[in-house]
């Protein structure tokens, strides 16, 4: 979330594995690694340790401390920004990923980073909502937001006060009805 830092969220060990291994800030202990998920580009390595660019010193020494011989790292990208990353690493053998095969985890890895991005963009509306009630709630003056047709979308509290006291009924302006028809009436 900080768009610095990237750990393990959820992961998969094979028998025999190691999941403390993955424990740290990768970002910090491969930043090879990470500048080229930030960038929005996969990190493919059929071939670990060798296959390792000479620039990623780190990288090359974590693959080989680990044992991982192929890895294969896709960007989950959404909405213009890096969200996470979706990786495999093969500790047993060498992977070569097929044309084929690298596409279907792309379309995996966009299906996944949609969904992220759905999730925190509801999650970031629903923050506004809660604040645009607090702040209409804390006004003592009275306030009716309408949308662009010019329905009823809130009301605060020293609203519905004065609507009680001039007998307004709540149903003639509940949330969604007409306002300018309901002032008419």
């Amino acid at each position: 979330d900080d768009g610095r830092s990237l750990f393990f969220k959820y992961g998969y060990f094979a028998p025999g594995a190691d999941p403390a291994l993955h424990e740290a800030d990768l970002a910090r202990a491969l930043p090879w690694y990470a500048a080229e998920l930030r960038a929005g580009r996969p990190v493919i390595l059929p071939r670990a340790p060798e296959g390792v660019p000479p620039e990623a010193v780190a990288e090359h020494e974590h693959v080989a401390a680990v044992g991982i011989k192929s890895t294969l790292t896709l960007p989950l990208k959404a909405g213009g920004e890096v969200l996470g990353v979706l990786g495999w690493d093969h500790l047993a053998a060498r992977r070569s990923w097929s044309p084929e095969l690298l596409s279907r985890l792309e379309l995996l890895a966009s299906v996944y980073a949609n969904a992220l991005y759905r999730r925190r963009a509801l999650e970031r509306l629903k923050e506004v909502h809660d604040l645009n009630r607090s702040v209409l709630a804390s006004v003592p003056s009275e306030i009716v937001v309408l949308d662009r047709d010019g329905r009823v979308v809130a009301v605060n509290e020293a609203w519905t006060r004065s609507a009680r006291r001039d007998a307004i009924p709540e149903e003639r302006l509940s949330m969604g009805s007409d306002y300018v028809a309901a002032i008419e009436r």
